[in-house]
């Protein structure tokens, strides 16, 4: 493109093709599931994000992951806890959601087996986007060890 300023002074310029402009994902862009089970102190949920709005939006950074007690207070928040899955390069920590299509991560907690049964074990688990206060989805855990999250993995 050629810019002209009184036709005196002329520049040419040229715009490069950058990736689009994705908002994040909110609350209300996405549907929240979970499903997994327990075996030997280990309990996996995976977790699956649906864009049930009508435009592309981004789950930009990891999730995060509020675990309570059983009086309601919060006792530790992921993925700040240092056994975090996305270091091994497990599945991405931003990815684009079309409409109608999903994503999913997954949560490796351990249970209170074999810990000191005075420790402030979790019972709930919470799960916000990035860049939320309020969570799309809880279900119940029995964790006293470390919370693992993996990257967001597509759907097909």
């Amino acid at each position: 493109m050629r810019i002209c300023v009184a036709h005196l002074i002329c520049a040419s310029l040229t715009f490069a093709n950058g990736p689009p402009f994705i908002p994040g994902c909110t609350d209300n862009q996405l549907s929240a599931t979970s499903s997994g089970g327990s075996a030997m102190g280990n309990t996996y949920r995976r977790v699956t994000l649906t864009n049930v709005s009508s435009i592309e939006c981004r789950l930009a950074g990891p999730p995060r992951v509020e675990q309570y007690d059983k009086h309601g207070r919060r006792t530790k928040t992921a993925p700040e806890w240092p056994a975090n899955s996305l270091a091994a390069g497990e599945g991405a920590r931003s990815l684009a959601l079309a409409p109608a299509r999903w994503a999913v991560f997954e949560i490796h907690t351990l249970s209170s087996t074999g810990y000191d049964p005075g420790r402030n074990c979790g019972v709930r688990l919470a799960i916000l986007l990035p860049q939320s206060r309020k969570s799309v989805i809880t279900f119940p855990v029995e964790s006293c060890g470390p919370v693992r999250i993996s990257g967001y993995l597509p759907g097909p």
